[in-house]
């Protein structure tokens, strides 16, 4: 479930909520009993799997730590029980939200590499900014693989690590990292480094708008695939709207809706905030 305000940070130059990402996550999964025979067999975690507080959280023992990655994990495992061995799996795609910013990690499972997919070249401390994703997060996914018994469990902790080198990186680009990240989880295959399906050009305009484009797609991708239980809806409000609104008039209401997005949200904490008030009492 996603609630319409997570959705519309999907909107132009809005900051990608995690509920997003993880939902793309979902998609992603379910899109691969579809998927070709010279395609990687691919398994998408949550962003959530792992909380970003944990990472820097010197309070919080290690042991505490574990028993929420396993637990979110099997929660997770829940929607794919069949493939919680991943046995079968080539490419296994993890999300990462550090410090506000999100990118990817992909462990390639047949190599065996840990490919790094980050937009942002401003990474000025390499350790600072995955060392401790690494090491938490790797030491997890080993203790996951060995409970199942997976042949690749003792070389988990030793992967070659790479961060790919995108000709898109950006610098001043700071609020699209959850598209790219999307882009990333969507386009990425390994067989070769540098192949991707698709590609963006580097930091610009142009570039700007693939990524106003993508947000477009992503958000036209979710609200009207199968898994949505309210697609039909969603297409017939389309189709009214497109009716009784000229294109000019498209930029106007995304716009007033950033605008007023803001407030809505604050509504919304405080309603909660409320909710769980009523309910304590």
């Amino acid at each position: 479930m996603i609630h319409r305000l997570s959705l519309e940070s999907l909107c132009p130059d809005v900051y990608v909520e995690a509920s997003v990402i993880d939902l793309w996550s979902f998609i992603l999964n379910e899109e691969q009993k579809y998927r070709g025979q010279s395609s990687p067999s691919r398994f998408f975690f949550p962003s959530s799997i792992i909380y970003s507080y944990m990472y820097d959280n010197k309070n919080m023992k290690k042991e505490d730590k574990l028993m929420i990655i396993k637990e979110s994990a099997n929660a997770w495992f829940r929607f794919f029980p069949k493939l919680a061995s991943l046995r079968k799996v080539d490419l296994v795609f993890f999300p990462i939200c550090r410090h506000g910013h999100f990118f990817v990690l992909v462990i390639d499972m047949k190599v065996p590499k840990l490919y790094i997919l980050d937009n942002s070249s401003l990474v000025k401390n390499y350790a600072a900014r995955y060392a401790k994703v690494f090491n938490l997060l790797l030491y997890a996914f080993a203790e996951h693989l060995k409970f199942h018994k997976h042949p690749f469990a003792n070389q988990i902790e030793k992967l070659e690590r790479i961060r790919i080198s995108l000709p898109w990186k950006t610098i001043d680009n700071v609020v699209d990292c959850g598209v790219f990240a999307m882009f990333h989880m969507d386009m990425f295959k390994a067989r070769s480094e540098n192949e991707w399906s698709d590609v963006l050009v580097p930091e610009s305009a142009e570039q700007k708008n693939q990524l106003r484009k993508l947000r477009i797609r992503y958000a036209s991708k979710i609200l009207s695939h199968d898994l949505n239980i309210h697609a039909e809806q969603m297409l017939r409000n389309a189709r009214n709207f497109s009716a009784f609104h000229e294109k000019k008039d498209y930029r106007k209401v995304i716009i007033s809706v950033k605008q007023s997005r803001g407030v809505r949200v604050e509504k919304a904490k405080n309603q909660e905030v409320h909710d769980q008030q009523s309910n304590e009492e």
